[in-house]
């Protein structure tokens, strides 16, 4: 059986080690804590960044779509007022009012 003075000894040179052990342990779980709320932190910005983005590409869409219904419209009513003529006179008549059908001298 170790001696009394051997086993504060042992006490004074192991508590301080172990101490030491018991806050490098804390420190390490402060540290991983620190950067686990930090990665937290960056991912809620990034999502919010991601819903912004998406907010401005869905009112972009929004605009394209309704553009091009509108030019759909328009294309259908002018396609449904005009006539192209069958025969060539009338052709040839039409392309004489047309400055670009001039202009390539086609006719």
């Amino acid at each position: 059986m170790p001696s009394l003075s051997t086993i504060l000894l042992a006490w004074g040179i192991l508590a301080p080690l172990m101490l030491y052990g018991w806050n490098a342990v804390q420190l390490a779980d402060a540290e991983r804590e620190k950067y686990r709320a930090i990665a937290t932190m960056k991912s809620e910005i990034e999502n919010a960044q991601t819903r912004i983005c998406n907010g401005r590409v869905a009112t972009i869409e929004a605009q394209m779509n309704e553009a091009a219904a509108e030019t759909a419209r328009i294309l259908a009513e002018v396609e449904a007022h005009t006539e192209t003529p069958r025969d060539k006179a009338a052709v040839i008549e039409l392309c004489k009012k047309s400055v670009s059908c001039r202009d390539r001298s086609r006719l």
